[in-house]
């Protein structure tokens, strides 16, 4: 029995090599090789299309960046010498405004110009310019009566706009309290504006370095000075993510477990360090990633390195021994041009090389154009331009981010002949992102939409190329259904709460969900066998999460079109993605 297995199993791998000569290897199946191993946490790899949950402001936070008026009295009315019991105003001349102009501040004096003013009227009048200072938010800023020419018949009054004389930071943990200092200090010069420092406190609850921040305004012994005193906790310096998902392409092991550990602020200064580790069956994958601010503008430095090494283990494919190894190298600098709890645009730069070595039965072999055949080696280097820009409110969030990549000839990419028609490492591509969330009835109705589109100036090496399909993009279909150079790809969501709020705080928040995904995905040219194709889908879904601690997700999709590929023998090629992840 066992020789008349060991003949079979000759038999079948002969076969199967003879329909991979006529035909060649199925384009899922290069689609895995070439993207699995870099599709699913390359952070600043824009060629995964992928969308973050939509970040809302909390309603109280929404609410409490209204410009409220404090309750503070203006300062003692000045007493003008020699002016007698009441002086005659013909004019009255402003100085030291930058909040308010000439013509806004002779119009809130005009009724006391042209008339004999007793010292009741004067005070009333620096009441009304003080008032108007404080009902804007600015409130340690007022007037100042700082004379009279009896000649002239002007009132000279002076705007002292007030600022804060220091900034006194208590923080627990290893926070520096320069790194909180150096944030505020840049919203305190004149005129201090109190409803600006107020925001300024929220977003630095954004701050993966703080946990909470609390502040108040203590008065000084100059006039038009203030005390911000603040007192700070500092976020826990490590968390652990466990995650189990069946993300992973069919053909290398769709199930997979990873670990991420995140060790953050341990300088004081608000670096995060990632770690993440990622294994399903034969493959691993590993990524080590800094991040950290270089200035008090939050402008931050990115590193990272990733490292995956694969093994097509989905039968009969597993005879023929294929593996892979990716590797990628990334720099990148991010800064905030807009940052308010409202709005937001961020910019970016980024430096990355990318190289994938492929091996069948142990001997190098390239799979996809733009590869060296003597190594099966394709690297890449890019400079990629990043955009984005971010409205929200406890309502709704949208956001539209643009990259915009270019393929540069340098750190030793492969060096293209003309044997690779149009492929060439020196290429442009432009991936642009929208996506837009709201949500009602107390937050229990929610919608998701998303529309995200990629094209290319010529034909993407493989590295570069957009993978469609899988939990990330079109449900329904396996990971990496298809890969090609330009995309057109959409989706809308509908989410329902299941549970009311009293018994969310005691079971969590359980959500039920309905969707259509669609693509569209075609290559720059026509190459051979690989022409335009479509999916689209719809289904069912289900989402549990509680505590911001454990969240459980299933997907299950219907394909609405066919790619005929194989049917069952996994959950994805059944149509469902699964995911759980806790967070310690």
């Amino acid at each position: 029995m066992k020789l008349i297995n060991k003949y079979y199993n000759i038999l079948k791998y002969i076969v199967f090599i003879s329909s991979l000569i006529v035909y060649g290897l199925p384009n899922y199946i290069i689609a895995d090789v070439q993207n699995d191993i870099r599709n699913d946490m390359s952070g600043t790899d824009s060629s995964t299309i992928q969308e973050p949950e939509p970040q809302y402001i909390p309603e109280q936070e929404a609410d409490s960046i209204t410009d409220t008026v404090p309750d503070i009295e203006p300062p003692a009315p000045q007493v003008i010498e020699g002016a007698g019991q009441t002086i005659q105003v013909d004019r009255i001349e402003f100085t030291g405004s930058t909040v308010f102009s000439q013509e806004q501040l002779q119009a809130e004096a005009k009724s006391f110009t042209g008339q004999a003013l007793d010292s009741a009227d004067l005070e009333e009048l620096r009441y009304r310019l003080t008032r108007r200072y404080v009902e804007n938010g600015y409130i340690n800023s007022g007037a100042i009566i700082k004379g009279y020419d009896p000649k002239t018949k002007v009132l000279h009054i002076h705007l002292k706009e007030g600022s804060i004389k220091d900034i006194r930071v208590d923080t627990q943990g290893l926070l520096n309290p320069e790194y909180v200092r150096g944030r505020l200090r840049i919203y305190s010069k004149a005129p201090f504006h109190l409803p600006t420092m107020q925001e300024r406190f929220l977003l630095l609850l954004d701050d993966p370095a703080i946990k909470t921040i609390n502040g108040g305004i203590a008065p000084s012994t100059v006039p038009g000075e203030a005390i911000l005193e603040t007192q700070v906790l500092s976020n826990d310096p490590f968390s652990l993510i466990f995650t189990f998902d069946n993300r992973g392409a069919v053909s290398s092991g769709e199930k997979q477990g990873s670990v991420h550990a995140i060790l953050r602020n341990l300088s004081g200064w608000g670096e995060e360090v990632t770690f993440v580790f990622k294994s399903n069956e034969d493959n691993r994958y590993g990524l080590v990633a800094l991040n950290t601010p270089i200035n008090y503008y939050d402008t931050r430095l990115h590193i990272s390195y990733q490292r995956s090494t694969m093994a097509v283990v989905q039968e009969p494919l597993d005879i023929l021994d294929i593996k892979g190894d990716y590797r990628a190298y990334n720099l990148g600098l991010t800064h905030p041009l807009i940052h308010t709890l409202k709005r937001s645009v961020l910019l970016g730069v980024n430096v990355g090389h990318k190289t994938n070595t492929t091996w069948l039965q142990g001997d190098p072999i390239c799979f996809s154009q733009g590869c060296d055949d003597a190594t099966g080696t394709s690297s890449i280097s890019i400079v990629a331009l990043t955009q984005r820009w971010t409205e929200r409110s406890y309502k709704y969030v949208y956001t539209l981010n643009s990259v915009v990549t270019i393929g540069v000839d340098a750190f030793g990419t492969t060096q293209y002949d003309i044997s690779n028609p149009g492929v060439n490492s020196q290429f442009a591509s432009w991936l642009l992102q929208q996506s837009y969330a709201r949500q009602w009835y107390n937050r229990r109705l929610q919608f998701i939409g998303r529309l995200d589109m990629q094209f290319a100036d010529s034909p993407l090496p493989a590295l570069q190329q957009t993978a469609v399909g899988g939990a990330t993009s079109v449900r329904g279909y396996r990971e990496n259904a298809l890969i090609r150079d330009q995309v057109i790809l959409g989706s809308v969501e509908l989410r329902y709460g299941l549970l009311r709020p009293a018994a969310q705080a005691k079971y969590g928040n359980l959500q039920g969900a309905v969707f259509s995904d669609f693509a569209q995905a075609w290559n720059k040219d026509s190459r051979p066998a690989i022409r335009s194709q479509s999916v689209h889908s719809i289904g069912l879904g289900i989402l549990w999460s509680w505590k911001d601690a454990v969240s459980a997700q299933v997907y299950w999709g219907h394909q609405l079109k066919s790619l005929h590929t194989k049917k069952g023998g996994s959950w994805q090629e059944d149509g469902i993605h699964a995911s759980v992840q806790v967070v310690y």
